[in-house]
């Protein structure tokens, strides 16, 4: 496997990981035992995973996607609907939270 190969498939991976986090928060305590953040390549999904954690751990009750979206509209100044499609493309990028750990 080249470079770009291993490259490209801990993106997919990281991209996996933060669906699984907006799909099922409540998997965010068990993913966090395994990961910090720091060990995303892409700078993006690293932003992506800590402000995740961040916005979990200050409420969980009130933790899921709509919530998600409101807040990155906030902090990115991007249209309601470009963030929207980020959040589906990252979400279906995971085919189940049950496999959560093989990502």
């Amino acid at each position: 496997m080249n470079e770009l190969e291993k490259i490209q498939i801990s993106l997919e991976a990281e991209q996996a990981v933060i669906g699984t986090m907006i799909a099922d928060g409540g998997l965010i305590p068990l993913i966090i035992d395994e990961l910090n953040g720091d060990e995303f390549f892409d700078d993006w999904n690293k932003k992506m995973f800590k402000f995740l954690v961040k916005l979990y751990n200050q409420n969980p009750k009130e933790y899921n996607a709509i919530k998600i979206s409101d807040m990155l509209v906030k902090i990115t100044k991007k249209p309601q609907s470009d963030i929207r499609k980020m959040i589906l493309n990252y979400t279906n990028s995971c085919v189940t939270t049950a496999n959560y750990q093989s990502y």
